[in-house]
């Protein structure tokens, strides 16, 4: 077995992407996973995505916090692999918080990568 280096470039600017309205949707090169701590402590994991270049050259990740399903739509994606994440729907959720409120509903993605082949023609 022969082994190669990965090329990774570091990120200058890490910008944070919201996905706010259903159609939402972010576009680039899946740069993998990143677990850090939020404001509160609490652990988060953030989906890391290449968009483009700054005019200087440098490259410009995103990253979006992603929630257990969204997470396991991205686990078999590979580092370098094109992906398209779509804000698709809610889905409500039973329960209250510890404030007794409703639960917010969770978002809902649509997960595409590009497979190298070219896209199917429509149907008429």
């Amino acid at each position: 077995m022969g082994w190669t280096d990965t090329v990774f470039e570091e990120p200058v600017r890490v910008q944070f992407a919201k996905l706010d309205l259903i159609g939402d949707d972010i576009e680039g090169v899946f740069a993998g996973t990143e677990e850090r701590k939020n404001n509160f402590g609490k652990s988060e994991v953030h989906i890391l995505i290449k968009t483009g270049h700054t005019q200087e050259g440098e490259p410009v990740m995103e990253s979006l916090r992603a929630n257990q399903r969204l997470l396991a739509q991205v686990a078999s994606v590979k580092r370098g692999t094109k992906i398209r994440i779509e804000y698709v729907s809610d889905q409500p959720n039973d329960g209250v918080d510890k404030q007794g409120n409703p639960l917010k509903p969770s978002k809902l993605y649509r997960v595409q990568v590009d497979d190298g082949k070219s896209a199917a023609p429509a149907p008429f």
